[in-house]
């Protein structure tokens, strides 16, 4: 089930869980990039470009920050221990914070 929202400054948000967009081969621009967090990184990104039939950058978060496209998919994997909000869990502040540097990569 896809999910909508608008970003404060305008920005079109969908959410969707990976396994669905997989039916759907992606085709990027120059202007456009898929973002990754997880814990098996290189695994992740290589099923990216898999998944993108030209075009495009696949990055981690480091490796975007600093940058700006027009449009960005976050590919983060959210079943990591890492988003467990609870106090014991300080690496669910480093989580925001890449989720947040990934959301602002999108100038659209």
């Amino acid at each position: 089930q896809k999910e909508r929202a608008v970003k404060d400054l305008g920005i079109k948000v969908l959410l969707v869980h990976w396994a669905d967009a997989l039916y759907e081969k992606a085709s990027f621009g120059p202007s456009q990039a898929v973002i990754t967090s997880s814990n098996n990184e290189a695994d992740i990104q290589e099923e990216m470009r898999k998944w993108l039939s030209s075009g495009g950058f696949v990055l981690s978060v480091l490796e975007s920050k600093g940058l700006e496209f027009q449009d960005v998919v976050i590919a983060f994997d959210l079943d990591r221990k890492a988003w467990d909000p609870s106090p014991d869990h300080v690496q669910s502040l480093r989580m925001l914070r890449e989720l947040y540097v990934a959301i602002t990569r999108a100038q659209r």
